[in-house]
This record gives structure tokens, C-alpha cells and sequence, in this order.
């Protein structure tokens, strides 16, 4: 398999990230000092992509950190832009899974755009994430291509949106959308798709 980057390249400092913060994205029962150690070996040694899901939720688990050290390299506040670097696809091969971890860190209420940076070439359009304002009890639509999605609090919902624009209608009785219960709008699509995140209900 491929050899890739460490995540010390990355992300300088990595091992100053406390492992309490690395296990509360991963869930369950987890050993410490096994994490501990095997959290190291991911850090500091060149490694393939991951082989397993376990390795792929400790990594993802680890990049989620990490973003938070380096936010500006990563986001453009001005142009609400999410930017992930091309090679970070060679160590995190999930785009979705991937995609929703800097969703998750980065993401505001409103509408974000999601760009994949390449080294030499302008970045290429992977979708749109839109966060409207909402409640516990908050449901939306959301009408692309003639079809309409339902989401309601608690969920994420990633939509394909294949083509670089899309043209979407959000409708809402109890949410809001840039202050609005009714907005039709252009987004970019891409290989993610359009994501309607209502998951922190």
C-alpha cells in the first residue's frame, strides 16, 4: 500500500493534543494508555492509509484536534470556505467521513462551501454544507432536481449533487436559513454532495 505523510507533517505539536480530548470523538470504552501508545506510533511513523475502522475513526479522531490548532489554514472566514488539502485524501481516503470532520469544526450556521486544494491546481469544488437557525423541534425541506428532502433536528442529511451548481429551495415553518423561512439559492456541488447539518439539536 502506498506510504503517506505522518500526521506530525501535518500538524506540528500533535503530541501536545491531551488524549481525554482524543477519546471523547471516539466513544465507548477505551484503554488510555493503549490509545495513548497507539497514538504515538500514528503521530510520530509514516503509516498507509488505514487498514480498519478502528484506525480510521482513531485518525479522524486525531484530525479533529488537530484542525482546532490550526483553524486559518483550513477556513476562510471571508468567503466561508472550507479548504482540504488533496494529499489529506491519500491518508483519508472517506471523503464523506472526512468531509464531516471539518464540517464539524468548522461549519457555521448559514451556508459553507467545501473546496479541495490542490497542490498545483485551483481548488476543486466538493459541495456545500447549509446550517439553518432551528430548535429541538425544527424540521426543513430542501427541494433540488425536483426532489425534495425532509431533516429534521438531530440529523445530517448529505444530499448528491454532482454538477459544480445546483439550484436548492429550503422551506421552513419553525427554522430559518440566512433569517429566512423561504430562500431559493445557487450552492456548488462536487463529489460530496449538498449536507443539511440539524445534528446539534
Amino acid at each position: 500500500m502506498p506510504k503517506v505523510r505522518s500526521l506530525s507533517e501535518f500538524f506540528p505539536g500533535l503530541e501536545n493534543i491531551p488524549i481525554e480530548n482524543i477519546i471523547t470523538h471516539i466513544g465507548g470504552k477505551v484503554n488510555p494508555t493503549l490509545l495513548g501508545n497507539n497514538l504515538c506510533n500514528r503521530i510520530i511513523y509514516s503509516q498507509t492509509v488505514p487498514t480498519n475502522n478502528a484506525e480510521l475513526v482513531m485518525d479522524l479522531a486525531i484530525l479533529k484536534e488537530a484542525l482546532k490548532m490550526h483553524p486559518g489554514e483550513y477556513y476562510n472566514q471571508n468567503n466561508r470556505s472550507i479548504l482540504i488539502p488533496q494529499e489529506f485524501l491519500e491518508r483519508f481516503p472517506d471523503i464523506p467521513a472526512t468531509v464531516r470532520v471539518f464540517i464539524d469544526i468548522f461549519a457555521a450556521p448559514g451556508i459553507t462551501f467545501i473546496f479541495l486544494k490542490g497542490v498545483e491546481s485551483n481548488p476543486k469544488s466538493l459541495g456545500t454544507v447549509l446550517i439553518p437557525s432551528y430548535t429541538k423541534d425544527s424540521a426543513v425541506s430542501l427541494t433540488l432536481a425536483d426532489k425534495t428532502y425532509e431533516i429534521k433536528a438531530g440529523e445530517i442529511k448529505i444530499i448528491p449533487a454532482p454538477t459544480l451548481r445546483a439550484d436548492i429551495k429550503f422551506s421552513s415553518k419553525n427554522a430559518a436559513l440566512l433569517g429566512k423561512h423561504e430562500l431559493t439559492t445557487e450552492v456548488v456541488g462536487g463529489e460530496f454532495g449538498i449536507a443539511v447539518d440539524m445534528q446539534k439539536a
